[in-house]
């Protein structure tokens, strides 16, 4: 009796130890499972070349064909990039020149008739700098133009149209300056507004008071128009007055008759 109760409880903790080991085990083999995939593609990537240090020759040719390809293709991008850029900046250089009159169209022409061949670095970097070029001459203020006449030929016409015709309509007045300007540049009288303006037995404002009244706005506007543009009428008609005189009538306005010279 003793003896089988001792064998009873031996296997009892034989089937008990079974137990308790078999989580272990398993745990074990779980591993040692994750650790020989880790180990397969450890191998696996090892046994990978890489470029450059292919242990065969066709795996080094197409190493080297896939890097001239890359770089192929990095190459032509940066080309297609700058085609685009230089494709903006001729559309801003013909915007700019096409209203121009400056030295920037002569250039736009030249490159018309010299067009580049291809897009580029290159052509982004001229257009560019002949787009700024352009642009710089458009905002450049235009040079002030030195007047041909003097504030005394100013002051002295507007105070002649005014002492002659001051409430006259604009035709009238610029018909009165315009004699004056005539008779200064007809060699039968002086060369100078002032000269003309005051010759002895001419011009009755200057000694009738009239030609030191105030000139109106119309009257400066009148005289500062003809001095910048010239006479209106023609070279020879050098009379003003109230009667015919001269070679013959030219033009007869309400207020006086124009007559001409031979």
């Amino acid at each position: 009796m003793k003896k089988d109760k001792v064998m009873k409880i031996v296997m009892s903790a034989a089937v008990m130890a079974s137990v308790a080991a078999a989580p272990v085990r398993a745990e074990d083999g779980e591993e040692f499972e994750e650790a020989k995939e880790v180990q397969a593609v450890n191998a696996e990537a090892e046994s990978l070349p890489e470029c450059g240090e292919s242990e065969t020759a066709g795996m080094e040719e197409e190493c080297v064909v896939a890097k001239e390809g890359e770089e192929e293709q990095e190459k032509e991008q940066r080309f297609q990039t700058a085609g685009t850029a230089c494709q903006a900046y001729e559309a801003v250089y013909r915007a700019h020149t096409s209203v121009s009159e400056g030295p920037g169209v002569v250039k736009w022409q030249r490159r018309v008739a010299n067009p580049p061949q291809e897009y580029g670095p290159h052509c982004v970097s001229l257009l560019q700098e002949e787009a700024e070029t352009a642009e710089q001459d458009m905002l450049q203020e235009p040079a002030e133009e030195t007047p041909s006449y003097t504030e005394e030929d100013l002051y002295i016409l507007a105070h002649a149209i005014c002492g002659e015709g001051q409430c006259y309509p604009d035709d009238e007045q610029l018909y009165i300056g315009s004699v004056i300007l005539n008779r200064r540049d007809h060699g039968a009288y002086p060369d100078t507004i002032k000269g003309v303006v005051f010759q002895k037995g001419q011009y009755a404002c200057t000694w009738d008071g009239n030609y030191y009244r105030e000139p109106t706005e119309a009257n400066w506007r009148n005289a500062r128009w003809l001095l910048e543009n010239g006479s209106i009428l023609p070279g020879n008609v050098v009379y003003q007055a109230g009667f015919r005189q001269g070679s013959g009538l030219y033009l007869q306005t309400r207020y006086h008759k124009y007559c001409y010279r031979s």
